[in-house]
């Protein structure tokens, strides 16, 4: 009778190869969803690889030549995704390239150990120093770890930098802000410190092994469940970075507006704000901002960094929320939580939810029975 953890493997397993596919095959954001359908795939294989390996090992001695590099492979793929789903240009990074130096290195010693000359040379090497064999043993599984940790630190910094710019040209975020990865990629750096604390403590011991495989299992299992909830749900989230008309960031310097300019830009912005609601437009971005006004994007753009020291995505949703107030104020009014926020400008309740709570320090339906 099959065990329940192996019917998980099974199941996470056969969706991640069949979200690959559909991912690979997108022709959308290609490298950023190729690289990403790459990662998915691996994932799976690694279950497979634990469901499996005990059975195939028999028939197939190598085949732990061709799973034990890939672990190394799993951070540096996360964070070459993010790059390329964050980034518009086609700018080189040299860092892309040196994050699978570990995994060719150790895929290069595993070519190695195929040959029967350096198998012998190497294994006479192990059974002469023991401390070789045990730091061999491990490394992979330390190397991968850190790895996995530095990759997911470094990817969650550039989703936060992503998501203070693209709120300079958008009053709604939450289909492009790459969110769903904070989840995935926050377990997965809990999960290697894990595994690096565990492995520092138990060196000599094969429990450690075992634990690593159970830790890694478990965060491929919810990632690759995240990823396709996503995917399926909300499709956009994979949409090319490049159909969002994401400007230079503009530091200024010398196109710095004299400030009689930034005042009067400032007075029709509030001006056309309060005739117009246009913040009442769920999808308004600051490019369809500028053109109602009549003044280009970066001058408007600069104009509420500076004046109103916010971004467009807080000047315009500090509107919506002020709206949303005034219907919670409204006793007369029989409009539910949705409703409100609907009719506030927002088109996600849980955004609505997020952005009251962070203003008001409570949640509007609290908020609502307060008053």
């Amino acid at each position: 009778m099959i065990k329940i953890t192996d019917l998980l493997l099974i199941i996470a397993a056969v969706n991640g190869f069949f979200f690959s596919i559909c991912l690979f095959s997108k022709k959308t954001n290609g490298k950023a969803n190729r690289v990403f359908a790459i990662l998915i795939f691996l994932l799976s294989l690694e279950l497979i690889d634990s469901l499996l390996r005990s059975s195939l090992v028999r028939y197939f001695p190598q085949i732990n030549m061709f799973f034990e590099p890939l672990p190394l492979l799993y951070g540096p793929l996360m964070y070459i995704y993010v790059v390329l789903a964050t980034e518009s240009s086609s700018k080189y990074h040299r860092l892309l390239t040196l994050s699978l130096l570990p995994f060719a290195l150790s895929a290069v010693f595993q070519l190695l150990m195929l040959s029967n000359h350096y198998n012998h040379l190497l294994t006479s090497i192990y059974r002469q120093y023991d401390l070789i064999s045990i730091i061999y043993k491990f490394l992979d599984h330390y190397v991968s770890g850190i790895l996995l940790l530095f990759f997911c630190v470094l990817s969650l910094i550039r989703i936060k930098e992503f998501r203070l710019r693209i709120g300079q040209f958008y009053s709604e975020t939450a289909k492009i802000n790459l969110s769903w990865l904070k989840t995935g990629f926050i377990t997965a750096a809990i999960s290697s410190l894990l595994l690096i604390m565990t492995g520092l403590n138990n060196i000599y011991s094969i429990k450690y092994y075992y634990f690593f495989k159970f830790l890694l299992n478990l965060w491929i299992i919810g990632f690759i469940y995240i990823c396709s909830f996503y995917a399926y749900m909300l499709p956009d989230v994979f949409k090319d970075i490049k159909d969002y008309k994401l400007f230079k960031a503009d530091k200024y310097g010398k196109d710095k507006l004299p400030d009689k300019i930034i005042q009067d830009n400032a007075n029709t912005i509030l001006c056309f704000m309060k005739e117009s609601k246009i913040f009442l437009e769920p999808d308004l971005t600051i490019e369809e901002f500028s053109k109602r006004i009549n003044i280009n994007v970066h001058a408007v753009s600069q104009t509420i960094n500076t004046h109103f020291n916010k971004n467009f995505f807080q000047f315009i949703n500090d509107y919506r929320l002020e709206t949303s107030v005034n219907f919670l104020l409204n006793n007369s009014t029989n409009k539910n939580i949705l409703e409100i926020a609907m009719n506030s400008g927002f088109n996600s309740k849980a955004t609505f939810n997020r952005l009251f709570r962070n203003k008001y320090g409570k949640p509007p339906s609290t908020f609502r029975g307060i008053v």
